[in-house]
């Protein structure tokens, strides 16, 4: 049914052939007596009264429709024969629907003959209209694409999407397209230039009003962006927060009003994800979430992450938290207390921890993105069972921490090409709290992405990530004392791929300052429209005094592919580790290629 309500669109946009007598439900083909045996002998059967030139796969709806319908019943019995001008009509529209729109029809008695012909291409995509200033991305990945309505439809709907994404929330286009020189057309009304002016809501969702404002991606009196209201809907859907939610959009001459209709699911949520690596092995994540605890729509989760390669490098979390939005209406402070328990194994330690959080966190919207703030005092119980340092530890901190991620990072999480985040956190513990050092652990790292040359989907993503930490103490010597959470590895994914995963220092004993950066080019979707092509630069280095960098700096260029599979995205890399250190000697320290291979990470 489908394929036929297409053919009908095709035949109404890219227009038909008609009847000498004007009806427009049929077609006149060419009668040509003996055709079947001087020119149709290579076609191909149908069904017994329609043959083609070419290979066309015709769902049942359509071979009914051309070959007429074997059911004897009510429906079946008036379709049962149908004439070679009324299938000519159907079959036009059908090829039309695939992007053959100069077929040919020859009669040669009772059988219907058809000329396929040459299949329509797209040449040349052009957006007219709009503001004189507004200058739309180019599109890519559609040259030479088949002439189709859904190729219409694609190029109508992208179209309406990046003048609303300007602020222009009740544009209009319209499509037009030429299938012999393979030209399309979209014409932009964009209307005005609204800013949205209140939200209404639709359906009880028993909870304070305004709660729901929570997950909002923008400010009332913010221009629209189509962007940040589809970014809204991915929180709240995202989060388990509502079965399904429904943001539409009704303009006025002051403003847009946003109306959101409300389906409330279920309020307990569970998700498992799969993923794996060649550094970490395979992973396993499982999330069990309850939503809208009481009329703040406060919740609780569980958390599990399980990843295994070997006995020497695996790592299980296990954690649970409970989120309490304590006061009313719109406002985002909440208190989150949280356990968390950690046993990890990497090259140079093995630790178990436990660790009870008491933290107060809250977000702030922007125009441009969300500052996440938190600030609490945690409790640390480490045990060492391999590796250098205490073997036990009890550790009493204070933790701030601040996160900045702007919108388009946040709504292009799943294929990277611009925005930035940038995460900065302060530990302070001290003697007088019951631990036996006195230390402040600083740590900033961040990542920022460049969309160049104003294509969509991207041409190519410039990308640098950045982390660097540093420990402050009135004891020179307090290394010693420290448990893994106040000391730095370098190595592997996060920050030197031509590395073992933490595997730097080779001491073993973990950096007192660290320096990581990386910088990576992306040509995107280039190898079969699907493939991604990259090459990077990552570079590092470790202090063993506090604020202090020491020789060697760490290098690994590399290059690799990345594909953005149904099931999650594939990155697979190799890279070369050495050191720019001419005293650096030993064969830890000798150039050498590694492979890598990820499923389910980014950049």
């Amino acid at each position: 049914m489908i394929s036929v309500l297409v053919a009908i669109f095709a035949l109404a946009f890219f227009g038909s052939a008609h009847a000498a007598d004007g009806s427009g439900g049929t077609l006149i083909p060419e009668t040509r007596l003996g055709y079947a045996e001087a020119d149709g002998r290579g076609f191909k059967s149908v069904c017994p009264n329609i043959r083609i030139d070419n290979e066309v796969d015709f769902g049942d709806m359509e071979r009914r429709l051309l070959c007429g319908d074997g059911e004897q019943n009510a429906t079946g019995i008036p379709w049962a024969s149908i004439p070679p001008n009324q299938a000519a009509y159907f079959a036009k529209g059908f090829l039309q629907s695939r992007g053959f729109h100069v077929p040919r029809f020859i009669q040669d008695g009772d059988v219907l003959f058809i000329v396929r012909g040459p299949d329509s291409r797209l040449r040349d995509f052009k957006i007219s209209g709009g503001p004189e200033t507004w200058d739309p991305p180019k599109r890519r990945l559609i040259e030479n694409e088949r002439l189709t309505p859904p190729l219409l439809d694609d190029l109508q709907g992208w179209s309406l999407t990046q003048i609303k994404n300007e602020g222009y929330a009740c544009a209009t286009v319209e499509s037009r397209a030429d299938p012999a020189t393979g030209e399309a057309r979209v014409t932009v009304k964009p209307g005005s230039l609204l800013k949205i002016k209140r939200i209404e809501d639709t359906g009880d969702t028993g909870l304070r009003e305004g709660a729901l404002d929570r997950y909002n991606a923008f400010l009332i009196g913010d221009v629209y962006r189509e962007r940040l209201i589809s970014l809204t809907k991915r929180r709240i859907q995202d989060d388990g927060f509502l079965q399904t939610l429904v943001l539409t959009t009704r303009c006025d001459e002051d403003g847009v009003t946003l109306v959101r209709d409300i389906v409330l699911g279920p309020s307990r949520t569970v998700r498992i994800g799969v993923g794996g690596s060649t550094e970490e092995g395979a992973r396993v994540r499982l999330i069990v979430r309850r939503n809208r605890i009481g009329e703040s729509a406060s919740s609780a989760q569980g958390r599990v992450n399980l990843s295994y390669l070997n006995e020497f490098v695996n790592k299980q979390i296990a954690d649970a938290s409970f989120r309490w939005y304590y006061l009313p209406g719109e406002n985002r402070w909440f208190l989150e207390p949280a356990v968390i328990f950690e046993h990890a194994e990497e090259t140079a330690f093995e630790s178990q921890s436990v660790e009870t959080k008491a933290l107060h966190g809250w977000t702030i919207e922007t125009t441009d993105g969300q500052f996440a703030l938190r600030a609490g005092p945690n409790v640390l119980a480490t045990y060492l069972s391999r590796g250098l340092g205490p073997e036990r530890s009890t550790v009493t901190y204070a933790e701030l921490g601040g996160r900045w991620t702007t919108h388009d990072f946040e709504w292009f999480a799943t294929s990277p090409r611009t925005g930035e985040y940038v995460d900065a956190s302060v530990l302070v513990t001290n003697a007088e709290w019951g631990a036996n050092f006195t230390a402040q652990k600083l740590q900033i790292q961040g990542q920022k992405l460049w969309h160049l040359f104003h294509y969509d989907p991207p041409l190519f993503v410039l990308g640098v990530r950045f982390n660097a930490s540093a420990l402050f103490s009135p004891d020179a010597n307090v290394t010693s004392d420290l448990p893994i959470r106040f000391l730095t590895f370098l190595g592997g994914e996060s920050d030197l791929r031509g590395f073992d995963r933490q595997s730097l220092p080779l001491s073993g004993i973990g950096g007192l300052s660290s320096a990581s950066g990386s910088i990576e080019g992306r040509f995107h979707k280039v190898l079969f429209k699907r493939v991604d092509v990259f090459t990077f630069l990552d570079g590092g280095a470790l202090g063993r005094a506090q604020f202090k960098l020491d020789p060697p700096i760490f290098l690994s260029p590399g290059t690799g592919l990345r594909w953005e599979s149904p099931l999650g995205v594939l990155r697979g890399y190799v890279a070369q580790r050495f050191v720019m250190d001419r005293q650096a000697t030993g064969p830890d320290y000798d150039r050498a290629w590694r492979f890598g291979f990820t499923f389910g990470e980014e950049f």
